[in-house]
């Protein structure tokens, strides 16, 4: 399981891949990744450790990845101001630890898997993938689009986009 965090300005969206959700381009250009050191760290009283493990290829070290430890939590809206979607307050079970990114992935950082790879996303082997746009600010499938040209001016180190699941 990987994770992917887009980030605009005032606004932050955390996608889980394995949610078989196709992660779409921003109208907006994203914030720059930023990439802070701490390992160990502790926020709100709890320890969280980090690691990397090496590349198989070439030997690099690969991506920095936080354990996500087993337990049960309250999802939803405790405090019943937001919107629907988020009740009703229910309990979720993590049965095993796993491990997920803890920065998202980059431009620069997909480009060199596609290279040592060749892979090709599924945005290019269907042509195109699902950008916000337009005056309606609604979410639609434009041709052409990939994460190589999202429709919008992207650097090396903001979080890739139009990559699905499947290209995780």
């Amino acid at each position: 399981m990987n994770m992917i965090r887009v980030s605009a300005p005032k606004m932050m969206l955390a996608v889980a891949i394995t949610s078989g959700l196709m992660l779409g381009c921003a109208a907006t250009q994203p914030a720059p990744a930023e990439k802070p050191s701490a390992s160990p760290s502790t926020k709100s009283g709890a320890t969280t450790y980090s690691f990397q493990d090496a590349l198989s290829t070439g030997g690099a070290a690969g991506p920095e990845m936080v354990l996500v430890r087993a337990g049960t939590f309250n999802m939803g809206d405790i405090t019943k101001s937001g919107h629907p979607d988020e009740q009703p307050v229910h309990p979720v079970s993590i049965g095993q630890p796993f491990a997920v990114g803890k920065y998202e992935v980059t431009v620069a950082d997909f480009d060199r898997f596609v290279q040592a790879t060749n892979y090709r996303t599924d945005a290019e082997k269907g042509n195109g993938c699902y950008t916000f746009e337009g005056p309606a600010r609604l979410w639609n499938f434009v041709e052409g689009t990939s994460w190589k040209n999202p429709n919008f001016e992207q650097a090396s180190n903001h979080p890739v986009v139009c990559v699905s699941w499947n290209d995780a």
